[in-house]
């Protein structure tokens, strides 16, 4: 594992990304070390004691820490409906204190709706609690530019570190079309790191379907979203936000 992780830290040593990536791994060895957590079954047993002689609610219980320990197991969740989406968002930012790290990839959601406008807000107060924050849009002809040059240009007064890639430019490359799914990365005081990315990428999602999220804290897969990102941000397809961008 620590070889495993040196290799990846410096593979991307070049973004600014060592420290996130190194502290993820040190998160995971310690988490394969830790020995000291009680049973599953046993905390069953005792939430389920807290509805002792109501069969419908031992049962309701029984059935939400049943699926709560087969995500612990698989690493992963998944959001089932569309209001759970941003709620999730929300859940992952405010989670975040002072020297937590945000890394995101956006298609340009409905960031001042009615859904995701309080994720939006989030964000700005994030900064003002010490987070640094990254995030990298990726444009194209069909993106509500008007709209989102305001967001864009909102976030990047506000202190995020935005850049901005061209989707025709990007189409057709092996590492964009294998992982080209937009997605957030919140990774909490230098020990563990939570990813949620999208079920279908936004560019192929069909009118109607439900925006979902997959939610993740496997080092891996978080791993593998940070090549991602770092190709992203050092290739000549992505560049810092200008204003005059939008004009």
């Amino acid at each position: 594992m620590r070889n495993h992780c040196n290799w990846i830290a410096r593979l991307i040593g070049t973004a600014g990304l060592t420290v996130l990536v190194g502290t993820i791994c040190l998160s995971a060895v310690h988490a394969d070390t830790s020995d000291d957590k009680p049973s599953l079954d046993s905390l069953l047993n005792q939430i389920v004691q807290q509805a002792r002689g109501n069969p419908y609610l031992e049962d309701h219980i029984r059935a939400i820490v049943q699926q709560l320990a087969k995500e612990l197991k698989e690493g992963q969740l998944r959001t089932q409906l569309m209001n759970s989406t941003p709620i999730e968002l929300l859940r992952g930012i405010e989670s975040t204190k002072q020297g937590d790290y945000i890394l995101a990839i956006d298609y340009g959601i409905d960031w001042e709706g009615q859904d995701f406008n309080p994720y939006l807000q989030a964000n700005l107060e994030a900064l003002g609690r010490g987070v640094t924050i990254t995030r990298i849009f990726i444009v194209s002809e069909k993106s509500p530019k008007r709209g989102l040059c305001h967001v864009m240009n909102r976030m990047h007064q506000a202190g995020i570190a935005v850049r901005v890639a061209k989707l025709d430019q990007l189409a057709g490359r092996q590492q964009y079309e294998e992982s080209k799914a937009a997605r957030v990365i919140f990774h909490y005081q230098k020990k563990h790191a939570v990813l949620m990315i999208e079920v279908t990428p936004l560019p192929d999602l069909k009118l109607g379907n439900p925006y979902l999220l997959d939610v993740t804290w496997d080092y891996r897969k978080i791993e593998d979203s940070i090549h991602y990102i770092d190709w992203l941000m050092n290739s000549k397809q992505s560049a810092p936000f200008e204003p005059a961008i939008c004009r």
